[in-house]
C-alpha cells in the first residue's frame, strides 16, 4: 500500500518532466522542481521535497540527463541511433570506422549518436591498445579484450590454425604457414597467450604455442550467455 502512492508520484513527476523536455532542454533542477510543483499542487502525495528526490533519482539512474531534450525511454526512437545500437549489440568490440561503413554514414554523425547512447548507458566505450571499442553497457567489461581481438581477421586465422594443430607451433612456423608478417603474428600470439586462449611453452631460445581448447570453449560459452 505504501509503494503504490510512491510509484504514482514518480510517474506523475516523470510524465511532467517528459512534457517539459519536449519544449526545451533540461538545465536547471530548481526550475523543473518549481514547474512540477506548480502543476501537482492538487496531489496530496507530492511536495517540493519529494519532487526533488524523484528528480535526483531519475538523473542518477540516467533516465533523464541535464542539458538534453531526450529521456531514456525514447532514445532509440531515432532510426539511425537504433541501427547503431543494434550493430554494437551484434558486434561487440566494434569501432567508429566499422560503424561508419556498416551504416554508410560519416564519423561526425556516428560520434553524435554514440554520445547519446553513452550518456543514457546503452553502450560504453573501452580503450584497447590504441583503439576505442564499443560494447553494450551491461556486458561484463572483463571480456572486452577477448571480444575485441576475436573480431580481428588475423586473430581468426591464427586461432583456426592453432585449433587444428596437434602440437605446439613456433611464431616462425605460424607466420610462414599463414603468409603473415612475423612481427604481426608474434604480436597476436602474445596477446592470445595473455588472454589464456593459447598455452605458451618456452626454452632458452624459442617460444611455441598450442591451443587452449578448454579456456577457449569456456570463454565462448560465457560470451554467448552475455548476448
Amino acid at each position: 500500500m505504501i509503494k503504490e502512492p510512491l510509484q504514482n508520484a514518480k510517474n506523475a513527476v516523470y510524465n511532467l518532466i517528459k512534457k517539459y523536455m519536449k519544449k526545451q532542454p533540461f538545465f536547471s533542477i530548481e526550475e523543473i522542481i518549481e514547474y512540477s510543483n506548480q502543476r501537482l499542487k492538487s496531489n496530496p502525495n507530492i511536495n517540493k521535497i519529494k519532487i526533488e528526490k524523484i528528480l535526483k533519482s531519475l538523473i542518477k539512474k540516467k533516465i533523464i540527463i541535464l542539458g538534453t531534450k531526450l529521456v531514456k525511454e525514447n532514445i532509440l526512437d531515432n532510426q539511425i541511433r537504433e541501427n547503431i545500437y543494434n550493430y554494437i549489440e551484434s558486434n561487440a568490440g566494434t569501432n567508429v570506422n566499422e560503424i561508419m561503413r556498416s551504416q554508410n554514414i560519416g564519423s561526425n554523425q556516428v560520434i553524435w549518436h554514440l554520445n547519446f547512447l553513452e550518456q543514457f548507458q546503452f553502450v560504453r566505450p573501452s580503450k584497447i591498445g590504441n583503439q576505442k571499442a564499443y560494447f553494450k553497457f551491461d556486458i561484463d567489461s572483463h571480456y572486452d579484450e577477448i571480444q575485441f581481438y576475436l573480431r580481428n581477421d588475423k586473430v581468426k586465422k591464427i586461432i583456426n590454425l592453432m585449433e587444428k594443430s596437434e602440437s605446439s607451433l613456433s611464431p616462425t612456423k605460424i607466420s610462414k604457414t599463414l603468409k603473415m608478417n612475423y612481427n604481426t603474428a608474434k604480436k597476436y600470439l602474445e596477446i592470445l597467450g595473455e588472454l589464456n586462449l593459447l598455452k605458451i611453452f618456452s626454452d632458452d631460445k624459442t617460444k611455441s604455442y598450442s591451443f587452449n581448447h578448454e579456456n577457449y570453449n569456456e570463454t565462448l560459452e560465457i560470451l554467448k550467455r552475455q548476448t
